[in-house]
C-alpha cells in the first residue's frame, strides 16, 4: 500500500505523520519517500532505529519517474511506502502526478490541524482522484472530549452556524485522532529519534531496575545519574503517547455529510 501523506498547506503535520506516526501503522517492510525542494526532514533522525536505511528524498522534478518506481516496489515487493507530499504547489504537482496512478494501490492521508479552518483541505481533498481511499488525521487535539471545539471547522458546530467539512464537500468523512504531545519534538530535535525509538529506551525497564542500572551507569556521578533518570521517565512518557496512537489509530470514526 503506498500511504500519501497530503495538503497544500504547510504547518499542519505532514511530516511529523510520514516520519513518526504512519511508521506505526504500516508492515516492518516499509519506507518513507519525502518529496521536497527544500526540507530534509530524515536527517533530523539519524540516530532512529525504527527509520534506519528507510527513508529517502528526491526534489519534486524529479517525482514522475520515482513514483513510477515507488508503485513497482508497493507492488512486486508487498513494500509499504509513505509518501510525504510537501506543501503549496509541490502538494498540487504531486497528486497531480498520483492520478496517473492505479488508485486502488493508494490511501490518500491528509493532516488537519487543531484550530484550522477548512480552505486548504477542501482543495487539498478536491484534488484527489478516489475519494474512497481518503483519511482525515485531526492533529495535535488537547482534550478528546472537546472535539468540535478544538475542530470546529471540520466537526462543524450547529449553535455557531458552522457547517462540518462533511457537509460542505457533500461526502461521508473517515478520520482518526493524534494527540498533542511536545515529546514529538523533545524525540525528533533532542535525541534524533522518533517518539517510538524513544519509548523502546524503557521497554521491559521497570523504575527499581531502572534506578539501580542508572546509578551503576553513572559511576555515583549525581548529574549523570540525573539525566540517565530524566530521559528514562520521558521514555515512559513517550511510551504512553504511542499506546495511545495505536489505540486512536485502530479506530476509524466517520462525520457523516
Amino acid at each position: 500500500m503506498i500511504y500519501v501523506v497530503t495538503n497544500n498547506k504547510g504547518g499542519v503535520g505532514k511530516s511529523l505523520l510520514s516520519h513518526q506516526i504512519l511508521p506505526l501503522l504500516v508492515s516492518d517492510n516499509f519506507e518513507v519517500l519525502e518529496i521536497d525542494n527544500n526540507n530534509n526532514t530524515a536527517a533530523t533522525f539519524s540516530d532512529s532505529k525504527l527509520l534506519k536505511d528507510k527513508t529517502r528524498r528526491i526534489k519534486v522534478k524529479h517525482a514522475d519517474d520515482e513514483l513510477d518506481d515507488v508503485f513497482f516496489e508497493a507492488m512486486s515487493n508487498e513494500k509499504d511506502i509513505i509518501v510525504d507530499g510537501g506543501g503549496g504547489d509541490d502538494s498540487n504537482v504531486i497528486l497531480k502526478l498520483l492520478s496517473e496512478q492505479p488508485q486502488e494501490n493508494i490511501k490518500y492521508v491528509i493532516p488537519f490541524m487543531v484550530g484550522s479552518d477548512t480552505a486548504n483541505a477542501e482543495d487539498t481533498y478536491n484534488r484527489i482522484p478516489n475519494k474512497d481511499n481518503v483519511l482525515f488525521i485531526l492533529n495535535s487535539y488537547h482534550d478528546i472530549e472537546n472535539l468540535t471545539e478544538e475542530f470546529l471547522f471540520f466537526m462543524g458546530d450547529k449553535a455557531s452556524d458552522n457547517p462540518s467539512l462533511a457537509k460542505v464537500l457533500k461526502e461521508d468523512l473517515n478520520y482518526m485522532l493524534i494527540p498533542f504531545s511536545s515529546i514529538f519534538k523533545q524525540a525528533q530535535n533532542n535525541h534524533n529519534m522518533t517518539i517510538k525509538d524513544l519509548a523502546d529506551l524503557s521497554e521491559g525497564l521497570k523504575p527499581e531496575e531502572a534506578s539501580q542500572l542508572f546509578l551503576e551507569k553513572s559511576g555515583g556521578d549525581k548529574l549523570e545519574y540525573r539525566r540517565l533518570y530524566k530521559r528514562y521517565k520521558l521514555s515512559l512518557r513517550a511510551k504512553a503517547v504511542v499506546d495511545t496512537i495505536r489505540e486512536n489509530l485502530s479506530q476509524i470514526d466517520t462525520i457523516k455529510s
